[in-house]
């Protein structure tokens, strides 16, 4: 979460208009999968690194980006592992990468990290969810 934070304040100081294609069309291809009535998880989450790799591009930090690709087969196994909670989750998936890109382009740090933050809570929460089934899952609400 704090990585990509991290990678949301650099993004929001340097993007330029000539990124804005890259990052706009990487977000829409992760939504277009994530509006598929049989969401595929796979799909959702390679669009997903999708965007995180275009933003990495923008933001041009080779040891950001190395730390945010370490992390990506263990992100990869925790929505997996909640595969069926986070596809009944997907509007606010969606809902997140409809909103983030709006704050970065209004050069909004603070915005995206608190997007970020709370994405990353509810995430969190689906992933305990799916090890104890009695634990609650944080609702849009909430967050």
């Amino acid at each position: 979460m704090h990585l990509l934070m991290m990678l949301a304040l650099r993004l929001c100081e340097r993007w330029q208009e000539k990124d804005k294609p890259l990052l706009l069309d990487a977000v829409a291809r992760a939504t277009d999968q994530m509006r598929k009535p049989t969401a595929n998880i796979t799909a959702v989450v390679e669009a997903s690194f999708e965007v995180m790799e275009a933003c990495c591009q923008v933001v041009d930090n080779p040891y950001l980006t190395e730390a945010l690709s370490n992390f990506k087969p263990a992100v990869s196994r925790a929505y997996y592992l909640s595969a069926d909670r986070y596809r009944q989750g997907l509007q606010q998936t969606r809902a997140f990468f409809t909103d983030l890109p709006k704050a970065v382009l209004s050069r909004d740090s603070e915005r995206a990290q608190a997007l970020i933050r709370r994405f990353a809570e509810h995430q969190k929460s689906l992933i305990r969810q799916a090890l104890d089934p009695e634990t609650p899952v944080v609702e849009e609400g909430s967050l």
